[in-house]
């Protein structure tokens, strides 16, 4: 199994949301987001919620694109959701904390000692509180997945020449 994939696992039974690997949105994974995994990576196709022309759909956007329509009752955020810290699957423990400050040089040095015990385990360093942002399940969401799917699957294999992991593997977050 890939690191990514035991890093996802191991995660996401802490109900915090799907763990991502390796992000790589400099704006993060947004509400709308049409976009697939491949190796740890989500890579976005383009965001159903907003106009073509928007810069995050800079790639394009599917032939006959009809921009999603978010209601504003659906949605839910939390600010400081999860707070900052180190998140551990239940396999990883800490097990040692240790230390030492200097007054002179203004230099205070900590050290946590972690241990899995299983064959497997994740374990995530916030340095800042994390928000939460989510829609309810809707039928919206539902119709326009059905409508639409099909065109973000031959959107990224003939429009953006991309090989994808399976047409199921692309999603609408």
């Amino acid at each position: 199994m890939a690191v990514s994939e035991t890093y996802c696992n191991e995660l996401r039974s802490l109900k915090y949301g799907l763990p991502v690997w390796l992000p790589d949105c400099d704006d993060g994974i947004r509400i709308g987001d049409v976009g697939y995994f491949s190796e740890g990576h989500w890579i976005r196709l383009f965001n159903a919620t907003l106009p073509a022309n928007d810069p995050l759909n800079a790639n394009g956007v599917p032939l006959h694109y009809v921009p999603l329509k978010v209601d504003p009752k659906h949605h839910r955020q939390a600010d400081g959701y999860i707070r900052a810290g180190v998140i551990c699957s239940s396999s990883v423990k800490g097990i040692s904390i240790g230390g030492q400050a200097s007054v002179d040089g203004g230099i205070v040095e900590l050290k946590v000692r972690y241990e899995c015990t299983e064959n497997k385990g994740a374990m995530l360093v916030l340095h800042r509180d994390a928000d939460h942002d989510s829609d309810l399940p809707n039928r919206r969401f539902a119709s326009y997945i059905a409508a639409h799917h099909r065109s973000w699957v031959k959107f990224a294999e003939e429009t953006l020449e991309l090989v994808l992991p399976s047409p199921e593997s692309v999603i609408l977050v």
